[in-house]
């Protein structure tokens, strides 16, 4: 009988044991991925949390948590979010999951991700489960990727107008170069063509005219 007892009570002390180590790294990892679980009586509105829960509201764990109290942590739109999101939990048995903003206890301004769904039993709501998990930092890190797009964006459209702009005056410049070019161009061929054409019919001293008008007509070319 003595012998029986031991190896009962050394069985016993085993399995206690390895819950212990379990529950231990199980509030282990629940620490390092900042995530915790939580329920609710969908009656007395009354919950308990994990200590990580309690944590990431920075209150102690031994502290009983309700339904009132975990809404008042929400705070600006958020708010609003989760009320409605707790109203449709408890009317309609629909859960959620949202990340949302969040100011602790002391202060500390936090996002996080939670979710809740119902538990039933023979058909009827018993508990409302949910998780709880601190996504501030990866909150943090996609509003500054969101920052830095937008800002990027914005210097590409700054740049893509100054652009527009440059060709913009560029081809107005254009144009009127081309407008003023037309005329003294346009005696100089013409002038040209008549030297060409009637050589043998002018003077010395026409044909020297007609050099002197074409050599005018390109000065005035160039000088513009």
């Amino acid at each position: 009988l003595t012998l029986y007892l031991w190896m009962a009570y050394s069985g016993d002390r085993k399995t206690r044991l390895a819950i212990e180590e379990s529950n231990r790294l199980l509030e282990e990892t629940s620490a390092i991925a900042h995530i915790g679980g939580w329920t609710l009586d969908p009656v007395t509105y009354e919950g308990t949390w994990t200590a990580e829960v309690a944590r990431i509201h920075e209150l102690s764990p031994s502290i009983k948590p309700d339904m009132k109290m975990g809404l008042t942590f929400y705070i600006n739109e958020s708010r609003r979010i989760i009320e409605h999101a707790v109203d449709d939990l408890l009317k309609y048995n629909k859960p959620y999951d949202h990340v949302l903003e969040f100011r602790t206890a002391k202060g500390n301004h936090r996002w996080v991700r939670t979710t809740a769904m119902p538990e039933f039993r023979n058909g009827r709501v018993v508990r409302l489960n949910g998780i709880m998990q601190d996504v501030t930092a990866e909150q943090l890190a996609e509003l500054e990727v969101n920052r830095l797009t937008a800002d990027l964006e914005k210097r590409v459209e700054e740049r893509t107008e100054q652009l527009n702009k440059s060709i913009r005056e560029l081809e107005a410049f254009t144009y009127t170069v081309s407008h003023d070019l037309r005329s003294p161009l346009g005696a100089m061929i013409g002038y040209s063509q008549l030297y060409r054409e009637q050589y043998n019919d002018y003077s010395e001293k026409e044909r020297i005219q007609f050099v002197s008008a074409i050599e005018n007509a390109a000065r005035g070319s160039l000088s513009l």
